[in-house]
């Protein structure tokens, strides 16, 4: 499904986040959502349309962890939301 910036940002609104993991293939960066205690991946970014947003200073790095994969990843949420807790 292709998510435009408008359903992107409504996402990230309603406490969605993004996950970005680099791996041997280059890396992938996922938009996600918890839903009713259910986390929920709705999009999938190139790094380019990453970066672009990432450089628009909407979004900011709250801290690194693992994906659902246990691979490493970077979580970035909107600015001003607050990050899920610990």
């Amino acid at each position: 499904m292709f998510y435009g910036i408008y359903d992107t940002l409504k996402v990230l609104a309603s406490g969605g986040f993004f996950v970005r993991v680099v791996d041997m293939h280059g890396g992938r960066v996922t938009l996600y959502q918890f839903i009713d205690g259910h986390c929920y991946a709705h999009a999938d970014y190139t790094s380019k349309a990453f970066s672009r947003l990432l450089d628009t200073g909407i979004i900011f790095y709250v801290g690194s962890g693992t994906d659902d994969a246990g691979l490493p990843a970077d979580f970035y949420f909107l600015l001003g939301q607050r990050p899920l807790s610990k």
